[in-house]
């Protein structure tokens, strides 16, 4: 059981307490199909500065987020191709 609201999290060799925070953003996709084996991160405030911990095929790791944003009118679709294209490249990887 852990204080002051921090959540348990398995750590890769037993459980640790963590104040959890969840940074703003999204894990680029492509990361749920890399190989990454290791337990680098548990939460986000495990990660430096504004990178998210993100799973992995069999772990997880810290990467940049990718921060999308919605088109809320019809007149603006088409904006959202170019809008996609804008996206750092780790962000439109699927």
């Amino acid at each position: 059981m852990c204080p002051n609201n921090e959540i348990c999290c398995y750590n890769g060799c037993g459980f640790t307490c963590s104040g959890h925070q969840n940074k703003p953003g999204t894990c680029p996709r492509y990361l749920r199909n890399e190989n990454l084996c290791g337990m680098d991160c548990s939460s986000d405030s495990d990660c430096p500065g504004v990178e998210k911990c993100c799973m992995t095929a069999c772990g997880s790791t810290c990467s940049r987020p990718c921060y999308y944003y919605l088109f809320n009118t019809a007149n603006q679709a088409a904006g959202v191709r170019s809008a996609f294209w804008s996206l750092p490249y780790i962000c439109r990887q699927l």
